[in-house]
């Protein structure tokens, strides 16, 4: 299982992985450990596209993007629309209609011939936020799942319907499992998440059965980072919002503040985006972080769990204790220098358990994007031994 055995100046071993009709063609191959070239990609944002160094930097923060529907259905129909009727927090007797957008690169497939991954975006935030991952995994014929929560731009709530939605981090998970099975997914191979999309993990990964590993890339931990800071405030202004002069008031301020955090374009459509954003993140139960995470670690969920010590909105001492939580002990941690280097084996798989943290020395809070190739690869190490304990030859 291990795909680097030695490292000598900038050579690596790396695993090449493909998927073909569930069959699983692991190769190890010889090549040169370069560092990524953000300008090489191109991220689309609201109506345009631009370079990706006036965003995307490795050390700077700039999260989550909005960006047109229809750049989701030019990437060969990845792009669609599931219908999810939803019961009301407040009366299951009440069923309300949403449509959710989501990107899904093999929609066609099933989920027992060809391997799943699922991901779920931080806030504000959608589906669209990993396009170039999801393109990356799709020429190795994986499916990748991301849809954009309820309330997100293309996800729309109406704002008169906002009481009616349950935004609790719970509340977020019930409704992913809905979407799957509208969707006929019953089985995951690897759920991902990024930034506050973790805490949905966190539920995932201690009461659900039915996925193989779960992957954290800057992910939120179990008390509020400094972008949420102070908490009480955080839940004032999502109170404030449910009314049009809160809205009228506390909107522009908002996108002050998201702008000051690094966040681009953030005040896309009417903002309602932003509403939904404040009632999620006002109603994280924090304190079932530290208990989901040691049920993972009881249940020996194979996790592999990455951030960067430059991350301007979750500090790293927040993502050590959440590795702490988990249970993944120093020796299976990887850091990676600025030119990103490892001091070890980014592959190494313990005896028992695959759990291991990487630290990047920069990447932001975007680690999956400026550490994309490395991401790719830890999910097909995870993808393959994910497979091989569901067959029971380890």
């Amino acid at each position: 299982m291990t795909s680097l055995q030695s490292i000598t100046g900038r050579t690596v071993l790396m695993r090449a992985t493909s998927y073909s009709s569930g069959l699983q063609i692991t190769k190890v191959t010889k090549v040169c450990h370069q560092r990524l070239s953000p300008a090489s990609r191109l991220v689309h944002t609201v109506g345009k596209s631009v370079d990706a160094p006036s965003l995307l930097m490795a050390d700077s923060v700039s999260p989550e993007k909005y960006v047109q529907y229809s750049s989701m259905a030019d990437n060969q129909n990845w792009g669609r629309i599931v219908t999810l009727r939803v019961p009301s927090k407040h009366d299951e007797n009440k069923t309300l209609d949403f449509k959710v957008s989501v990107l899904d690169t093999y929609p066609d497939a099933d989920d027992r011939t060809r391997p799943t991954v699922v991901a779920v975006h931080g806030l504000p935030g959608g589906g669209i936020d990993f396009l170039s991952l999801a393109s990356k995994l799709h020429a190795k014929g994986i499916r990748f799942v991301a849809p954009t929560s309820l309330g997100m731009v293309e996800s729309p709530v109406e704002l008169k319907y906002l009481d009616d939605v349950d935004f609790s981090t719970k509340g977020r998970t019930k409704v992913l499992r809905q979407l799957l099975q509208e969707m006929n997914i019953h089985n995951v191979d690897l759920f991902m998440g990024h930034s506050a999309g973790a805490w949905t993990l966190y539920e995932v990964g201690a009461y659900w059965s039915n996925f193989g590993a779960l992957l954290f890339v800057n992910p939120g931990g179990a008390s509020p980072n400094r972008g949420i800071r102070p908490y009480f405030l955080m839940q004032f202004m999502a109170f404030l919002l449910q009314w049009s002069l809160g809205r009228w008031l506390i909107l522009p301020v908002m996108e002050i503040g998201y702008k000051f955090q690094g966040f681009k374009e953030i005040f896309a459509g009417n903002g309602d985006h932003l509403v939904a954003t404040q009632q999620y993140i006002s109603n994280v139960h924090f304190e079932n972080v530290a208990k989901n995470a040691a049920a993972i670690q009881a249940k020996a969920v194979p996790i592999v769990v990455m951030y960067s010590l430059n991350d301007k909105l979750i500090e790293p001492k927040i993502s050590a204790t959440l590795v702490n939580h988990l249970g993944i002990p120093e020796a299976n941690t990887v850091r990676f220098s600025a030119d990103k280097l490892p001091d070890k084996d980014p592959f190494l798989v313990p005896e028992g358990w695959l759990c291991r943290c990487l630290i990047f020395e920069r990447g932001g809070h975007v680690a999956h994007l400026a550490h994309e190739e490395q991401l790719i690869d830890q999910i097909d190490d995870l993808l393959n031994y994910a497979a091989a304990k569901k067959q029971n030859v380890l």
